[in-house]
């Protein structure tokens, strides 16, 4: 067995699966490119023309679309997606290692900087509590959004904390994606995402604008403000009836 195989051996050592599913509980130049496959699968991703070919990102790759389990088509379709935007968009990506996690409710998907458990660079993941109730042109849309963590990680200068700054949101734009401060995702309804969806005939019609900004949460919060003069306190009772214990004034309402 040699280096390569021992790797796969421990990471998909079927007795030690990376995630669980949790019980239900009510974020250039043809640098990659597809070719064509072999087996059940009409197309087998290659990583062709970098550094990462024939390496364990590869062998990452063909597992998940050669095994026989119940995120193989998915997978296939994520690998091909995640290898033709590298492409189309020039972002020259050397490594990408693709999953599908169960994640935190409030996230899509994320990305992770530096080398994940296993020393792989480029971990993006899709979450997958949110499958069934996105279209697929969504969950593009989620993975391009990953790809160019991917990208500033490699080119750029990404932000603390994975924090959305003023060059990914650049980035992000260029390609018709509006990303907020907080990572809050809207698509532009032409652009080159868009353009590439319709190239292979994904319908893009659900793909929704950036909410707009909340309104200041103390314009719609039923807390009011009341002061005894050395104290000011948020409360939301309409008739507090209360005295400050350090200057013995009683509370009366704030403008």
């Amino acid at each position: 067995m040699n280096e390569l195989e021992l790797a796969l051996a421990i990471l998909f050592d079927d007795g030690c699966p990376i995630h669980e599913a949790p019980e239900e509980e009510k974020t250039d130049d043809g640098a990659i490119g597809v070719a064509d496959g072999e087996g059940d699968s009409s197309l087998n991703p290659k990583l062709t023309g970098t550094a990462t070919d024939g390496s364990i990102y590869q062998a990452l790759a063909d597992h998940q679309v050669n095994e026989n389990w119940e995120l193989q088509h998915l997978l296939h379709e994520l690998q091909i997606w995640a290898l033709r935007m590298n492409q189309e968009f020039h972002l020259r990506v050397p490594e990408i290692a693709l999953s599908v996690e169960w994640l935190n409710r409030r996230r899509l998907g994320h990305f992770r900087y530096g080398h994940n458990g296993f020393g792989l660079r480029g971990e993006i993941a899709i979450n997958r509590r949110h499958l069934a109730s996105r279209p697929f042109s969504q969950i593009l849309g989620t993975l391009l959004h990953e790809l160019l963590h991917a990208w500033q990680q490699t080119h750029g200068k990404p932000g603390k904390n994975n924090f959305h700054n003023k060059e990914f949101r650049g980035k992000a734009r260029e390609f018709g994606l509006l990303v907020d401060e907080r990572g809050h995702t809207g698509y532009e309804s032409h652009s080159l995402f868009t353009q590439l969806l319709a190239r292979y005939s994904i319908n893009d019609t659900q793909l929704p604008p950036l909410p707009a900004r909340q309104t200041d949460r103390l314009g719609t919060s039923k807390l009011k403000p009341w002061s005894c003069g050395c104290t000011r306190v948020w409360v939301a009772v309409a008739d507090y009836q209360a005295v400050c214990l350090k200057c013995n004034n009683k509370f009366k309402r704030h403008f």
